[in-house]
């Protein structure tokens, strides 16, 4: 999938990916879902690179530029868009 500028969309829901860095962002779920498994287990041991990363992360889901392990964006949603 891509938008018309030639962006890779992911296939990761959106959504998810805002509701598990809202409540598991510390322990890296977020990370764990994109299939970023070795930063996933970095976040999980340093909670989330001291809070610092965490909230890196969340600012990027929010305005939808974080990537996949693939380096498509996620920022599909099936559940907003119905």
């Amino acid at each position: 999938m891509s938008y018309s500028d030639g962006v890779n969309v992911s296939k990761k829901d959106w959504f998810i990916a805002l509701l598990l860095v809202i409540f598991g962002g510390g322990i890296g779920l977020h990370r764990f879902y994109c299939k970023k498994i070795g930063t996933g287990v970095l976040y999980l041991f340093t909670f989330g690179l001291f809070g610092i990363g965490y909230i890196v992360d969340a600012i990027l889901v929010v305005m939808k530029k974080f990537k996949d392990k693939d380096g498509a964006v996620v920022c599909h949603s099936d559940v907003l868009e119905g």
